[in-house]
């Protein structure tokens, strides 16, 4: 997918993907952090607080100065039924959609159905519910 979108250089493997995100979690119930708590400024702390109190997003990236910060809610580790494979989250689904975020690929493209469709085909976590992008 990296080659496909023709990202840049720097972001053209999953180690330099990693190495240019910071990975954090948002807990909801708790939707009065501050900037300063989340590691990011003022104007990424409301995208955060809108995407996950306001959207119910699971995951959300944004970005501070030279890198990408990718917020993770307890959504995304979510485990109901271990014996049944039912309400199991994808954890590498939506752990592989923010990086397609980190690595600049348009936002249209990577919240599309047909990306959401590739990385559940390539990704998930087998047994799992499909991705939710909730916009």
């Amino acid at each position: 997918m990296l080659a496909k979108y023709k990202v840049d250089k720097e972001f053209n493997s999953l180690d330099k993907l990693l190495s240019k995100a910071v990975f954090g979690y948002y807990d909801r119930s708790n939707p009065n952090y501050t900037n300063t708590e989340l590691g990011v400024d003022m104007e990424s702390m409301i995208l955060l607080r809108d995407a996950f109190v306001n959207q119910q997003a699971n995951a959300h990236t944004v970005r501070y100065r030279d890198r990408s910060h990718v917020f993770l809610s307890d959504d995304v580790f979510s485990r109901t039924d271990y014996y049944l494979y039912s309400n199991i989250a994808d954890t590498p689904g939506y752990i592989a959609h923010e990086l397609f975020h980190v690595a600049g690929i348009a936002e249209g493209i990577v919240d599309s159905q047909q990306m959401t469709n590739a990385i559940k085909e390539h990704c998930h976590l087998l047994g799992s519910e499909p991705i939710i992008i909730r916009h």
